[in-house]
């Protein structure tokens, strides 16, 4: 038995779990897996337009590989409380090289702008051996803002370049790369070593998303890493880590198991 939370729709032939639902009025499923003995009825928390019917819920089921099969009575999905503005923490860090003796901070300040950040990353991804390229905002104190101080006015804040550590990783000769760049970004840096190119981990995923099929959906994370989105983890995960080593593919399941 599995269980998830997933938008439901239902307005032609079966009603479907929908793992990707566009965003029109009433939302449609692009993709989805089809759900036996699913019944509205008495059941809250659903929206009707024309014979389109859908909601978002707690579901409870078996999966045989095609079909999802109700085996409990769903329940209408609650957003959890938000978490209290005193307790809220910031994104955890991303960054692999140690902080300065300084902490992190400018070193050129003329240089710590939106248009060299750009710049820098344009650098990083037209070099052969690059590998991966993100920013790690963590350092940024905006995420301690309260709700109500966010607004049209404040929101630059969180993307303001000399509050964010500039990641960058290549798979070979990282002192010429941090110098060339150093003369580009004069804001916070860590420049890392890579296992694989950006293009050989581009490669990878192509192939995967072959191997696995159409249920699969790809993408790609910081640091260079793949996320593989299936229905069910028979395995997989432990199987990509056997075959490429721990941290290169994260393996997300939409069911998962209930016991």
């Amino acid at each position: 038995r599995y269980t998830t939370t997933v938008t439901v729709i239902d307005g032609l032939g079966l009603p479907q779990l929908c793992t990707l639902v566009l965003g029109s009025y009433p939302p449609q499923c692009a993709e989805g897996i089809e759900v036996v003995g699913w019944d509205w009825t008495g059941l809250d928390g659903s929206e009707t337009a024309g014979i389109v019917r859908w909601g978002e819920y707690v579901v409870v089921g078996t999966y045989d590989g095609e079909r999802f099969t109700i085996t409990e009575s769903p329940k209408p999905y609650v957003a959890p409380e938000s978490t209290p503005e005193s307790t809220r923490e910031p994104p955890p860090a991303t960054t692999p090289c140690p902080p300065p003796p300084d902490g992190w901070g400018v070193v050129d300040a003329a240089t710590a702008t939106e248009e060299a950040q750009n710049a820098a990353i344009a650098y990083t991804e037209a070099q052969p051996d690059y590998a991966a390229v993100w920013v790690d905002t963590s350092i940024n104190p905006a995420h301690a803002m309260k709700e109500s101080e966010i607004n049209a006015d404040t929101l630059w804040m969180f993307f303001d370049p000399t509050k964010l550590v500039l990641n960058v990783r290549f798979t070979g000769d990282l002192a010429r790369h941090e110098r060339a760049l150093r003369a580009i970004w004069g804001g916070a840096l860590c420049v890392s070593m890579g296992e694989r190119t950006a293009a050989e981990v581009e490669t990878i995923r192509a192939a995967l998303q072959d191997e696995l099929g159409p249920r699969v959906a790809t993408g790609t994370l910081g640091a260079g890493r793949i996320l593989l989105q299936v229905v069910v983890d028979d395995g997989l995960q432990q199987r990509l880590d056997d075959r490429y080593g721990p941290g290169l593919v994260e393996v997300y399941a939409l069911l998962v198991p209930t016991d």
